[in-house]
């Protein structure tokens, strides 16, 4: 479904209170409010309970990081592939590889 700009006035408070819940949640204010809107409105047509920050969303919202992630990486390589050339890209992704795996060792080490 196409998106349509609407354009809405809020109260300074209210407005505070969506930065800041924004913010730490690592997203831009207008994303939130889309999700929230989403949320309430969307799907069925029926009110949902909660909200896009509750935990029942959680696991949604993981899928979308996920897949926004995998869509970038995959960007990314295609990009290299045509600037640089396979062999570029090949090393590229292989020391991402081997980086990667010492950051999980590292953080299972903090953790345990």
């Amino acid at each position: 479904m196409p998106e349509i700009p609407y354009t809405v006035r809020l109260a300074p408070e209210l407005l505070e209170r969506i930065e800041k819940t924004a913010r730490d949640r690592g997203i831009a204010p207008r994303k939130l409010i889309r999700a929230v809107l989403a949320e309430r409105f969307g799907g069925d047509g029926r009110p949902h309970p909660g909200g896009p920050i509750d935990e029942s969303n959680q696991h949604t919202s993981l899928h979308q990081v996920l897949f926004d992630l995998t869509r970038t990486r995959l960007t990314l390589q295609h990009l290299l592939d045509h600037q640089v050339g396979s062999e570029v890209t090949d090393q590229i992704r292989q020391t991402a590889q081997q980086e990667a795996e010492r950051y999980m060792q590292r953080l299972r080490r903090t953790t345990i």
